[in-house]
């Protein structure tokens, strides 16, 4: 219906001004142009603002640097905060004495308290930007234990009853044995855990034990400690770590007498000694192997597969054994002593390249 221009918007009722809004803010809202309604008058301003964001689905990651006025979920200002109906609201996990997972801890609690009444809340909790992937199993970087401050904070807001519902969704990420199923009994349906399916398209699990996974009792945060750092995300690793020469030189006399020549094996003494096999040296191999579990069995083909695709990739590669050299040089061999060479002889092979 085309209205006659001297005709004040307000004088419409609300539920075809509402009409209009929905008009106005309908398509692609990257542009500026697409907002300009609210930018008519101060009250235009208020009431198209608050049907904006009410009526609008809004995706945030966390933590972000406050703004003038918008110091919660930036870039939103605050004075629309109790508007918001449908939030998603992307984190990484993380140690628990990290100060961006403190951050994210705090602004998941301060949204118990911005006077919103929340249709849906979803959370994307995904694998931590400071553990290697090859550290997964043995770091507990990426599992939310009960006293982690995520899952504290996750608790107070499911308690604080500001959303009808919580969706979570974890990508690499788990909570220790018991908390996804705790949760899930006190807060029934209104807790939703989430997946994708082979379609790519995301389901409620069933099962909250799926996300769900043992810790292993130490955190990559022990490592940084041994250098001085308090894991702050805004240090550069390879800096607080590498630039201590005294360390390397330390490490590098440890084990000057520890290496051994390989033997030649063109030495005439060395083949004078080998073995001449027949066949009745042959051992029935069938009766010496021992049988294995087929879960072993998955496991071992999942390790290959996953080898496989990070020898693919030469750059995540580079990242990941760069990680584990400088961080966990313990986990590439057996023995201390060889792997505190190699952290050396890397660190050293760095800044002279430099």
């Amino acid at each position: 219906m085309d209205l006659p221009h001297e005709v004040p918007i307000f004088s419409l009722p609300a539920e075809l001004r509402n009409s209009i809004y929905d008009k106005a803010f309908q398509g692609d809202l990257s542009n500026a142009d697409s907002l300009a309604l609210m930018r008519a008058s101060k009250q235009l301003h208020v009431e198209a603002g608050s049907h904006f964001y009410a009526n609008n689905p809004f995706v945030i990651k966390l933590p972000c640097l406050g703004v003038p006025g918008a110091t919660v979920l930036p870039p939103i200002n605050d004075r629309y905060l109790p508007f918001l109906k449908d939030v998603g609201i992307e984190i990484d996990a993380g140690c628990a004495i990290r100060p961006r997972v403190q951050e994210i801890a705090t602004a998941i609690q301060t949204l118990t308290t911005i006077g919103a009444n929340f249709d849906n809340i979803s959370f994307l909790i995904q694998f931590p930007p400071e553990l290697s992937l090859f550290l997964q199993d043995r770091y507990d970087d990426s599992i939310l234990d009960e006293s982690h401050p995520i899952t504290t904070a996750l608790d107070q807001l499911l308690n604080s009853g500001v959303s009808k519902f919580v969706q979570i969704w974890m990508n690499g990420t788990w909570f220790a044995p018991g908390v996804a199923t705790k949760m899930k009994a006190c807060h029934g349906s209104r807790l939703k855990f989430m997946d994708l399916n082979e379609e790519h398209n995301l389901i409620e699990l069933s099962n909250p034990t799926l996300y769900e996974k043992a810790l292993a009792g130490c955190c990559s945060c022990t490592s940084l400690k041994l250098f001085g750092t308090d894991g702050d995300d805004g240090e550069d690793l390879n800096t607080a770590i590498g630039v201590d020469l005294d360390l390397i030189e330390h490490i590098l006399d440890l084990n000057t007498n520890h290496s051994e020549p390989f033997p030649n094996v063109d030495d005439d003494t060395d083949t004078k000694n080998e073995e001449v096999l027949h066949d009745e040296d042959d051992v029935d191999m069938e009766d010496a192997l021992i049988p294995l579990d087929p879960g072993e069995a998955d496991a071992i083909v999942e390790n290959w597969n996953h080898t496989s695709s990070l020898l693919a990739d030469v750059e995540k590669l580079t990242q990941e054994i760069e990680f584990l050299v400088v961080m966990a040089p313990h986990m590439l061999s057996p023995s201390p002593e060889t792997a505190g060479m190699v952290a050396a002889a890397h660190l050293a092979g760095t800044m002279t390249a430099q």
